[in-house]
């Protein structure tokens, strides 16, 4: 079990008479790691995104300033380890943390497992997806291996390809695969073929989760422990799954659950899912597929070996009252792959022939386990330091304002699906686009229900627009409400005029104050666009302003009277009844239109949407997902009888 003493602090019980971040050691230790010392910029990048002329997500993405890791290990042999982890080291290196702007967080998996997720079988899949998470966001370390003497339990994986399952099925006995046909059941929402494959941008080995090329792309899923009848006990059940499943496998995949396939790093075959523990699962994902650069700077192996050890089942694996040989060969073998690159650091406490596992009263054990905190403390600590050193880079407000505003249309362009309804609107704003100057100088307003897609629409619009561009002129993106500096209307006029000062290479000094800020922008919006260098800016949701400074007015918005290279894109919601400030009516006041006068050519609404059953389908496809056709038949059933009252005409 976990246990804090709570009367006792946890550095206290190895000897040590304070908590890590005042011993002189580890202030030693720390003042030793190199400095961090900022680099310049990509000034061509930094000007092609205050442009707008980017587009590649990999250039326009921060790494976020957090170093992630998983400890992976077997639970109740290493439970001292990760208490002390948790109880010493962590507070220091989250004090570290602070000083270097990073946070740091220690994935711990004996907690967070809800009940009805582990009836469900979801916590090997929960697992899996915390260490994908560590792989995907930590600039530092990601993955710690402590490697006991225990490999683990080995259960069969909750969902099964098709096409596998039913390899599997033909070499069992007729009351096994009765009883496996019982507990699966095919998921038909999942995509058939090798769209899944294709759409699906998998964090780890494809073969490894069943999505190889060729097949089928659809699971057999384990039912949850909820079937179970009254009295009836899940282990016998799962038991005889699991030998029957791997024995098939074995039989079926003879190379691939071998041990020479086993440790062969090539090998990603689903079936080893099989056979290996769920710690050999993580170690596979978060440190033997890993690139050798990550496996050198972002894996950390922590190897303890008792030279004596009483059999027990918390500290060994054991079977029938005997240590299980069979689990003690595949955790020597598994041990013995890991590349000599790998940072490792290896411990032998003396142990006991009489008696399992760690006794805090024994001063050899008290050392291990000082030495074992202050080795992971170390790494830890100078993975964050080098993480730091790669965020490193000088900062420029203006830049990552722009940059983030890019983004955010970037990955919604990519997931947008046109529709007759919405084709109409993306029509009608780009002939405004290409429209040669025909002496208006109006704006463009785009307004729709809440709901109706307007913010994907404004995305594709703007990523079409910018490919159309082909790096002439500039275009400025700002999604309201989605940054501090785009949410009231005075941090939003700040930014733009020194995007647009710098766009323009003007030396005119942005003013602080509000009226100073307006005049500023009218007057770059006004003069500085020309025919070889000419303007559009993009505004969605001007309705997400706050009420400071009257930003929903919108007075501080031009919309008419513009210079003949200048295009301006606003979007809305439609006034909300007894509101004080209603932007759609002062966006058509400013385009000198009266109330509920037509104005097609100026102001397009984007209308309930059309065609659900593609637009269900494509929101579906990028997560290897499908609609029956009874589920298909029920979205239609609920379109038919909408109403006003649902979102955007949208049930």
């Amino acid at each position: 079990d976990v246990v804090f003493n709570t009367s006792t602090p946890i550095w206290e019980t190895v000897g040590h008479t304070a908590p890590r971040a005042d011993r002189e050691d580890w202030k030693k230790f720390l003042a030793a790691l190199p400095s961090v010392e900022e680099r310049e910029r990509d000034a061509e990048l930094d000007g092609r995104i205050l442009r707008g002329h980017e587009i590649v997500v990999a250039n326009l993405e921060q790494l976020k300033r957090v170093v992630r890791f998983l400890v992976s290990s077997t639970f109740t042999d290493t439970n001292e380890e990760r208490n002390l982890f948790l109880g010493d080291v962590m507070p220091a290196l989250q004090l570290l943390g602070r000083k270097l702007k990073l946070e740091v967080f220690m994935a711990e998996m004996r907690w967070g497992i809800r009940t009805e997720a582990s009836a469900a079988h979801l916590t090997s899949e929960i697992c899996m997806r915390e260490l994908e998470r560590c792989l995907r966001e930590s600039v530092g370390i990601s993955y710690v291996f402590i490697a006991a003497q225990k490999y683990g339990f080995r259960p069969f994986p909750r969902l099964i390809p098709e096409k596998l399952f039913t390899e599997l099925l033909e070499k069992m006995a007729d009351k096994d695969r009765t009883l496996l046909e019982e507990w699966f059941k095919l998921d038909e929402n999942a995509l058939p073929g090798d769209d899944a494959g294709e759409e699906k941008k998998w964090e780890g080995p494809r073969e490894f989760y069943g999505t190889a090329p060729g097949a089928s792309g659809r699971f057999y899923v384990l039912q949850s422990q909820s079937k179970l009848k009254e009295g009836e006990d899940w282990w016998p059940l799962f038991e005889r799954m699991q030998v029957s499943l791997r024995g098939a496998a074995l039989t079926c995949f003879p190379y691939e659950t071998s041990e020479e396939g086993l440790r062969d790093p090539a090998n990603k075959h689903f079936a080893q899912r099989f056979v290996i523990s769920v710690t050999e699962e993580e170690f596979k994902r978060g440190l033997l597929w890993v690139s050798p650069q990550r496996q050198k700077e972002q894996t950390l192996v922590l190897q303890r070996n008792f030279k004596e050890q009483a059999p027990d089942k918390d500290w060994i694996d054991m079977i029938d009252g005997k240590v299980d040989t069979a689990a003690q060969q595949l955790l020597s073998r598994q041990i013995a792959m890991i590349p000599p690159h790998v940072p490792t650091s290896t411990y032998t406490p003396p142990g006991d022939s009489n008696k399992a596992g760690l006794d805090k009263q024994k001063p050899e054990d008290r050392a291990y386990l000082r030495k074992v905190c202050d080795d992971f403390g170390e790494s830890v600590a100078k993975s964050m330091a080098q993480g730091a050193q790669k965020l490193a880079v000088t900062r420029d407000e203006t830049v990552d304002e722009a940059g983030h505003h890019l983004l955010f249309a970037v990955v919604r362009a990519d997931k947008f699906c046109d529709t007759e309804t919405t084709g109409k609107v993306v029509a009608a704003v780009q002939e405004y686009l290409s429209r040669r100057p025909d002496g208006s100088g109006q704006a463009f307003v785009v307004h729709g229900r809440s709901g109706a897609g307007k913010t994907y629409l404004m995305s594709k619009i703007m990523v079409g627009h910018i490919e159309e561009r082909a790096g002439k002129g500039c275009v400025v993106i700002r999604f309201l409400g989605t940054s501090p500096a785009s949410s009231a209307v005075q941090p939003l006029l700040s930014s733009l005029c020194k995007q647009l000062r710098r766009c323009y290479d003007k030396d005119e000094q942005v003013p602080s104050g509000f009226k100073e800020l307006k005049a500023y922008f009218r007057k770059a919006v006004a003069e500085w666009p020309s025919e070889e260098q000419p303007l559009t800016l993009f505004i969605d949701s001007v309705d997400q302003l706050d009420d400071s400074n009257a930003g929903r007015r919108l007075e501080w918005l031009p919309m008419s009277g513009l210079s003949p290279h200048v295009r301006i894109v606003v979007s809305t919601l439609p006034d909300p009844a007894n509101a004080e400030f209603q932007c759609l009516s002062q966006l058509r006041k400013g385009l000198g239109l009266a109330d509920g006068a037509s104005a097609s050519s100026r102001i397009v609404e984007v209308e309930t949407i059309s065609e659900h059953s593609k637009v269900l389908t494509h929101l579906l496809k990028p997560q290897g997902r499908t609609a029956t056709a009874d589920q298909i038949a029920a979205v239609d059933a609920a379109f038919r009888n909408r109403t006003d009252d649902d979102a955007a005409g949208t049930p």
